[in-house]
């Protein structure tokens, strides 16, 4: 597609800059020219998905890859008055974006122009597609073949379906009894045998992707026709990992509307560490036209601390100064890994869906509940959508006293899995701990908490 002699149109402040000029484009090479030599201390493109403007911030529609494409490509200055890039090609898929032009001036504002909007770059060819893992990163599908895993129990059963909705606790408070149960409507999460998964975006460290080998190693443990691996092209993808960085220009465009930017929304938060799962039914409603084949996406967003947001109410004292605010690496891999496996949140000791807050006990990988709940909703004999009763039937598990118990006191589930659950979650801990770019605090004492209520 060709666009030429489109007006550089700036509005409020910047109308009466000495921006004046036109610009257009050749299919993705954008080219703009200023009327007269503007004096620029900078200059920048920026895109952001286009299903942005229609609200879908969480980019269901796009499989979760509009949420490294909010991109920001540095133009240098120079003394010519006309200018002209290649768009580089997005992240991931293909998607549509939409494009900005900003430019800062030393002694006025700085200026933000929307060139284009739905720009869709050409289909990917064959090399463009293909993926690869970065140099050192290893995946022993084959690591754990020598362990036997025990038959499912009750225990790991209401495990697998409670979810405990109450207020964070800090380990030794008592949890909100009323607020953990098995409640109506969760199921069996299980979609397509196979499981693709890759990791994008600018926020990613060694660390990320070797939690992510080992997570595919034990989920290869749990269900070997599973198949989990890292996928070779993007085609492949089916349970993809995004870990943008949150930058702040991010959160002040018109996109926002009238929300708080201090406010926790997608796709940058920067109150807090954001994280989250999407399942493919999110996809499906949002007209995914892929979401048949995927098992959702896992999304985990960074951010850099300046000046501005150490003087929020909200500020945490130990926010480092142009430091990175995120979680010991890799805590939330595990976390958000749990839900795409079947788990909701919980309150039991050392899980990596708990709602233990303010101790390090999360920033371990799975523990031996995590394990066994996972097993449930990844065992060939459970199908996606069942209910914890159709589950016991499939499983063999007696709708017996014990079950009704559980049911009625799912915190009884904690800490009670077969043995061999613990020795597994004990050699997940060894590997992890042992690497240096996995960062853990997790206390060597993981007996677990059990209530008795």
């Amino acid at each position: 597609m060709v666009v030429s002699g489109q007006k550089l149109a700036w509005t409020g402040p910047c109308a009466d800059a000495g921006l004046d000029g036109t610009y257009g484009r050749t299919d993705t090479t954008l080219t703009w020219t200023f009327a007269t030599q503007p004096t620029l201390g900078s200059m920048e493109v920026r895109t952001r998905p286009a299903e942005s403007s229609t609200g879908d911030l969480g980019s269901a529609l796009t499989g979760g890859f509009g949420l490294v494409n909010w991109r920001r490509h540095a133009i240098p200055v120079h003394e010519a008055r006309s200018y002209e890039v290649v768009l580089p090609r997005p992240i991931g898929n293909r998607i549509a974006l939409d494009v900005d032009l900003v430019v800062d001036q030393p002694d006025g504002p700085t200026c933000v122009m929307p060139l284009f909007t739905k720009l869709v770059h050409a289909e990917a060819d064959e090399d463009e597609r293909r993926l690869s893992v970065p140099a050192g990163i290893v995946l022993d599908r084959s690591r754990y073949a020598d362990l036997t895993l025990p038959e499912p129990t009750v225990e790991a059963l209401v495990h697998a379906f409670a979810e405990y909705r109450g207020p964070n606790g800090m380990g030794d408070d008592e949890p909100d009894y009323e607020a953990w149960r098995v409640w109506d409507g969760k199921v069996i999460r299980d979609y397509d045998a196979e499981l693709r998964h890759f990791l994008f975006g600018d926020a990613l460290d060694l660390g990320d992707w070797e939690a992510a080998a080992l997570m595919l190693e034990v989920l290869a443990a749990l269900h070997p026709d599973l198949d989990p691996r890292f996928a070779t092209t993007i085609d492949e993808v089916n349970l993809p990992q995004f870990h943008p960085l949150c930058e702040r220009w991010i959160l002040d465009g018109d996109w926002m509307g009238d929300a708080d930017p201090r406010s926790d929304q997608q796709p940058c938060q920067r109150s807090r560490n954001g994280a989250y799962f999407s399942e493919a039914s999110t996809q499906e409603w949002y007209g995914y036209p892929d979401w048949r084949r995927s098992r959702g996406f896992l999304y985990h967003n960074s951010w850099v601390v300046d000046a501005d947001d150490l003087t929020r109410e909200d500020a945490w004292p130990d926010w480092p100064l142009g430091g990175t605010v995120n979680n010991p690496c890799c805590s939330i891999n595990f976390h958000e890994a749990s839900h795409a496996m079947g788990l909701e949140h919980n309150y039991c000791a050392y899980s990596a869906v708990s709602r233990w807050d303010g101790l390090p006990y999360m920033t371990a990988p799975w523990s031996a509940d995590d394990l066994a709940g996972m097993a449930i909703h990844l065992d060939p004999r459970t199908t996606h959508g069942m209910d914890i009763r159709q589950a016991a039937d499939a499983l063999g598990i007696p709708r017996d006293a014990r079950f009704d118990e559980l049911v009625a006191n799912p915190w009884r589930a904690c800490g009670r899995q077969d043995p061999a659950w613990t020795a597994f979650a004990d050699l997940i801990f060894a590997r992890h701990v042992s690497s240096a770019n996995l960062g853990t605090n997790h206390p060597d004492d993981r007996t677990p908490i059990l209530y008795d209520r």
